[in-house]
């Protein structure tokens, strides 16, 4: 019985060792630690955000650009109609 027990360990032991190895050992394994711990998520959110960022600001350079002349035009036709 003491030996069986030992011998169960031992596997136990071996079976752990080589997961946590696969798991630190490859570019999925690093994924997954990311997506565990939350950091990828994080990553994410701050690209979406910065991605937001850069599109409003093209959109206001893209309204500031516009000659005032036009925009004063266009604003009396919607005032008229």
């Amino acid at each position: 019985m003491k030996v069986l027990k030992r011998h169960l360990q031992l596997w136990s032991v071996i079976i752990i060792s080589s997961g946590l190895v696969m798991l630190a050992g490859c570019d999925s394994g690093k994924r997954t630690v990311d997506q565990i711990t939350g950091k990828e998520s994080v990553d994410q959110y701050h690209k979406a955000t910065k991605d937001v960022n850069d599109a409003a600001k093209q959109q206001s350079d893209r309204l500031n650009s516009i000659p005032a002349d036009i925009n004063k035009e266009t604003s009396k036709e919607t005032d008229e109609k």
